[in-house]
């Protein structure tokens, strides 16, 4: 699985690092027979402002 970092707004690599690892262990039951591109904004914020 090819991933990449288009914009990286919290500025800490090894943040990213982990957030990479942990997407590489996502497995889909449906497999395409050619690549699809996915967008997916992670947005993290502290506990007290988190989105409900």
């Amino acid at each position: 699985m090819d991933l990449a970092i288009d914009e990286d707004t919290f500025f800490f690599r090894e943040m990213a690092m982990c957030v990479m690892h942990r997407v590489r262990q996502w497995a889909f039951p449906f497999r395409p027979r050619a690549p699809v591109p996915v967008v997916y904004p992670f947005i993290f914020a502290p506990a007290d402002d988190a989105p409900r």
